[in-house]
């Protein structure tokens, strides 16, 4: 058994562990890939005009799924009915504080004519993605009957993509 044991650590000197000395998660070297393309994308290889159309074809789809994502992460961690109660519990201030400021929030601004530059913007937005599954502000739009429309004109917003959510 001893000798076994001489051999085996003979065969350790000689042959280094295949451990490295040095590790490096596979996460951080994803990140640091994933942060090199956006860089080399967005400042070196494309030209702003087209990253701006890639952004604005691809943002409703992005949003879309990171939602989905989202919403099946806190379904798979919600699944057994024991843990929602035990959840419910533990965030139960929370949400009566949530609560009071929305009621205290809707008495403190009483019904009235009001500029609705944002809530425009916002609605248009949201119809945008809806109907067009894109992310644009429509300014002009011929509407029709039974809620057909065309959009004249339209316009890129300013606020990033999670605004209308």
């Amino acid at each position: 058994m001893k000798r076994q044991i001489e051999e085996i650590k003979e065969i350790e000197e000689i042959q280094p562990s295949a451990k490295p000395k040095f590790f490096i998660s596979p996460v951080i070297i994803m990140a640091a890939c994933s942060g090199f393309i956006a860089i080399m994308l967005g400042f070196v290889v494309l030209p702003q005009k087209t990253m701006a159309s890639w952004f604005h074809e691809s943002g409703f789809y992005f949003i879309f799924f990171t939602f989905l994502i989202w919403v099946l992460s806190f379904r798979i961690g919600m699944a057994d009915f024991e843990s929602l109660l035990t959840n419910w519990r533990k965030h139960f201030v929370a949400l009566c504080l949530a609560l009071a400021l929305t009621v205290s929030a809707f008495l403190c601004s009483t019904p009235r004519f009001r500029i609705l530059a944002d809530e425009t913007n916002l609605l248009g937005m949201s119809w945008s993605m809806f109907e067009k599954h894109s992310f644009y502000n429509p300014t002009q739009v011929f509407y029709y009957f039974d809620g057909m429309c065309d959009v004249i004109a339209h316009e890129w917003d300013k606020r990033p993509n999670l605004y209308p959510f």
